[in-house]
C-alpha cells in the first residue's frame, strides 16, 4: 500500500463497518448484479444510509476496491485529480507516475483536462491487470464546480474497461457523459426508492441496535409514516424509551434532529 499525503488519506480510506448498523443484503445485490458496467450511481437525501451501504459493499467484493471522498476542496480541479490518483494509489502502490508529473507541469488543468484524463485512463489500462472498482462519495459537493464536472465527465467517458465506477450523491447527477451511457446500458441507479429502509430493515435495526422488538404492524406503520428514512425513524421511536435510561442515552433528542436538519440540508440548500 503507497504512502499517501496526508492531507488525503481520510479521503481515500474507507469508513469502517460498525458492527451496530444493519446489513442491508438486498441492496447489496443489487450493486453486485451491475457490477459489470461501467457506472452505478447511489443517490438519495441525507440520512438514507449511502455511506453504510458502499462501505458493506467494499468489504464484501472480492475484487481490488479505491475510494474517494469528495469535499469541497474538490471543486478544485487539480486538487480532485491529486485525490483521484490518491485513491487508485492507495490501492495500486506504483499507479500515477506519468499522470503525476503531467499534472505537475500542467500550466492550466482545464485546458488541459482532456490530454490529462486521457493519460490517467491509458496508465489505468495499461498498468492495472485487474478488474477494480472505484467508489466516488458525495458528488454533491463538487456538483457547483464546471471544473470539476468537466474532469469527472471525461473520466467516466474514457474509464478503462477493467474500471467500474460508483458515485453516490445528496443531489441526482447529471453529467454528458452519463446519457450516453444510459443508451449504451451501462448505468444502473439506486435512488431513495431503493434506500428507503423496509419494515423488516426497521425491526432488525432496532432489534440489533437498541433491543426494542415490534410487531409487524408497528414495524409497517413505522416505515411507512417516515417513508423509509432512518433518521426519522429514530426520532420517532424516541418515545418509546421514555423512561428507560439505559436506552434513551442513545436515541435522538429534538436538539439532535434539529442540528443535523440545519447543517445536513438546511445549511446545504442554495441561496
Amino acid at each position: 500500500m503507497a504512502v499517501v499525503i496526508p492531507e488525503f488519506i481520510t479521503k481515500v480510506s474507507p469508513p469502517r463497518r460498525q458492527e451496530s448498523f444493519v446489513r442491508r443484503q438486498r441492496l447489496i445485490d443489487l450493486l453486485h448484479e451491475h457490477i459489470h458496467l461501467r457506472l452505478q450511481i447511489v443517490s438519495a437525501p441525507a440520512g438514507y444510509g449511502k455511506t453504510t451501504l458502499l462501505a458493506d459493499f467494499a468489504n464484501d467484493i472480492d475484487i481490488p476496491v479505491c475510494w474517494y471522498s469528495f469535499d469541497a476542496t474538490d471543486q478544485d480541479p487539480g486538487v480532485f485529480l491529486e485525490g483521484i490518483l490518491a485513491s487508485i494509489r492507495f490501492r495500486f502502490s506504483d499507479f500515477g507516475k506519468l499522470t503525476q508529473s503531467h499534472l505537475l507541469a500542467a500550466g492550466d488543468v482545464i485546458k488541459e483536462a482532456s490530454h490529462l484524463i486521457s493519460t490517467l485512463t491509458g496508465e489505468i489500462h495499461t498498468t492495472i491487470p485487474e478488474y477494480f472498482l472505484l467508489i466516488l462519495e458525495d458528488y454533491h459537493f463538487v456538483q457547483d464546480s464546471d471544473a470539476t464536472k468537466r474532469l469527472l465527465d471525461l473520466l467516466l467517458d474514457r474509464a478503462s474497461d477493467n474500471c467500474h465506477i460508483i458515485i453516490s450523491s445528496r443531489s441526482p447527477v447529471e453529467l454528458p457523459s452519463i446519457s450516453k451511457l444510459v443508451v449504451q446500458r451501462q448505468v444502473a441507479r439506486l435512488d431513495a426508492s431503493h434506500l428507503s429502509f423496509t419494515p423488516e430493515e426497521v425491526k432488525e435495526l432496532l432489534t440489533k441496535h437498541y433491543d426494542l422488538r415490534l410487531s409487524d404492524a408497528d414495524a409497517d406503520k413505522l416505515a411507512s409514516d417516515m417513508e423509509g428514512w432512518i433518521v426519522g425513524i429514530l426520532f420517532r421511536t424516541h418515545g418509546l424509551f421514555v423512561g428507560d435510561p439505559h436506552r434513551e442515552t442513545r436515541m435522538l433528542t429534538q436538539q439532535d434532529i434539529f442540528r443535523y436538519l440545519a447543517s445536513e440540508v438546511y445549511d446545504r440548500q442554495p441561496s
